[in-house]
């Protein structure tokens, strides 16, 4: 907002300004937040795209000194971003702090040594060596951008783990060891890309044998809610356990139900019961309401992919319609269309 050319005084940014130095100014974002050493352990291409790309990006500036050219602004927002004296800050020593609101990977006795190395090291270099490893890594971030079309992520297609399983980006490049050097500090498990359940298709396979074996599993824990929908709580994902939601969700109501499908679960009343939530909640305008956090990542990011509110329902309406074309409910769904919700309808022209 400063940037934009509102004064320090406006209100929004007296707020932000308050709330910042109650969690200790600028000097205690995460890494990604200040500049990076010079080198980092282990080859780039072992991380996690993320991460490599935020790297060699911060490390390229790092090498380079990038800066602005100090104007008015600049000074003035150094004032009121820091609670201590710009001028004395000693950098090299603020990679160890971090504002605990933001903590989720804390340092590891292995990552403060490198950074003491580090410091060490951009104190004492070698020119030469720096300018080829600048010109290096700039050559990599080119190379990247040719590679992806400038979307800088890689494309996901036959590029199945040794595991069986997919990642959420690429095949996992590096080993899980790499998180214990893992400088981000907001996320957690960022280092390497795992393989994820959602980006696998032979998971249902997996589902159906483990339902063979064990019926009764988590059989009270993911059930079926009063309103015969599904939802859970993104609090699960930030304390690995779940935790049922107080009220179901269309997206985890749709998921729930294709994946009751691929498995051809033998109780159709428990599917109509699920499909007549989806019916009952679409909207007169055709879409459905967001709902809550759709998913997250490392523990920290949120991530509501407004698309799914309305894919994924469409989906499992589609594919019951087919599986069950006899059912009561199909056959109504398809001649008469969906009974809408009773919430407002708001359509914006």
């Amino acid at each position: 907002m400063r940037i934009l050319g509102y004064g320090p005084d406006h209100p929004d940014i007296v707020r932000a300004r308050i709330c910042l130095h109650k969690k200790g100014g600028v000097l205690e974002p995460h890494i990604w937040g200040k500049l990076l050493p010079t080198w980092v352990p282990g080859h780039p291409s072992t991380y996690w795209c993320h991460a490599r790309h935020i790297l060699l990006a911060t490390t390229y500036c790092q090498l380079s000194r990038l800066s602005a050219e100090e104007d008015e602004l600049i000074r003035s927002l150094r004032q009121e971003l820091y609670v201590e004296d710009y001028s004395s800050i000693d950098w090299p020593a603020q990679k160890k702090y971090i504002s605990e609101a933001d903590l989720q990977a804390p340092h590891t006795l292995v990552l403060d040594v490198l950074f003491a190395l580090f410091n060490l090291y951009d104190r004492y270099h070698l020119t030469s060596l720096r300018k080829k490893a600048t010109a290096e890594i700039y050559e990599l971030i080119k190379a990247d951008d040719i590679f992806s079309n400038s979307t800088n992520s890689s494309p996901l297609l036959n590029m199945r783990n040794s595991d069986g399983g997919f990642s959420s980006y690429e095949t996992r490049c590096g080993s899980w060891l790499l998180e214990n050097i893992n400088c981000a500090e907001t996320y957690a498990d960022c280092m390497v890309d795992h393989t994820y359940i959602e980006c696998t298709s032979s998971v249902m396979q997996g589902l159906k044998y483990f339902q063979k074996r064990f019926p009764d599993h988590r059989r009270e824990e993911i059930r079926q809610m009063k309103d015969a929908g599904w939802g859970e709580e993104f609090k699960s994902y930030k304390f690995r356990k779940y935790i049922q939601h107080t009220i179901s969700q269309i997206h985890q109501t749709a998921w729930a139900l294709l994946g009751l499908m691929a498995v051809r679960y033998p109780d159709v009343r428990v599917l109509e019961r699920g499909i007549q939530v989806l019916i009952d909640k679409q909207r007169a305008i055709g879409d459905w309401p967001q709902g809550d956090i759709a998913t997250g990542f490392y523990k920290a990011g949120t991530l509501h992919y407004s698309a799914y509110r309305n894919i994924f329902p469409i989906f499992a309406l589609a594919r019951f319609t087919h599986l069950y074309p006899n059912s009561p409910l199909a056959r109504q769904h398809l001649k008469t269309g969906p009974r809408h919700s009773t919430e407002s309808q708001t359509v914006k022209h």
